[in-house]
């Protein structure tokens, strides 16, 4: 296989492990947050840190996506009024954005594209979380899967 499609090949597989991920968080959902939240949070960006081990582009402040990503997943979003829903909305959505930046330290060339998962982040929570246009479990997955599609890449 060339070069050119084994580059194409990992892609599909860093895209991958954001779907293992947003099942996770799907699958967490109201009942047992602790999968969402600490499964999902530990093995995200563990699996990311595993891979950078594979390409030699480890680096020992990725280690802090361990607290990152439990922590921003045990935030809540919901509120009694719009105006609180909205606002709460916000905050989840640029810090779970916000939460894969351990990848990006020590590689500037990526600071791009994390500006640009923050704000894909940020519309996810935002519409998906107010919106509701799709079941509640659709909506869960697409939140975490749109929040975290390009976090693998980082690396």
């Amino acid at each position: 296989m060339t070069n050119e499609y084994m580059i194409g090949l990992q892609g599909v597989a860093r895209m991958a492990w954001a779907g293992v991920f947003s099942t996770l968080y799907m699958l967490g959902g109201r009942k047992h947050k602790w999968i969402r939240r600490y499964l999902g949070g530990i093995l995200f960006p563990a699996g990311i840190m595993a891979w950078s081990l594979h390409i030699h582009t480890f680096r020992y402040i990725m280690l802090g996506a361990l607290v990152t990503y439990p922590l921003v997943l045990s935030m809540g979003y919901g509120g009694n009024s719009l105006i609180r829903r909205i606002g709460r909305r916000v905050a989840y959505g640029l810090l779970f954005g916000v939460a894969g930046f351990p990848f990006v330290l020590g590689n500037p060339a990526m600071l791009d594209l994390f500006g640009f998962q923050v704000g894909l982040s940020l519309v996810a929570s935002v519409y998906f979380g107010l919106r509701n246009p799709l079941p509640a479990a659709n909506e869960e997955f697409n939140i975490a899967f749109l929040s975290t599609l390009l976090v693998p890449f980082y690396v």
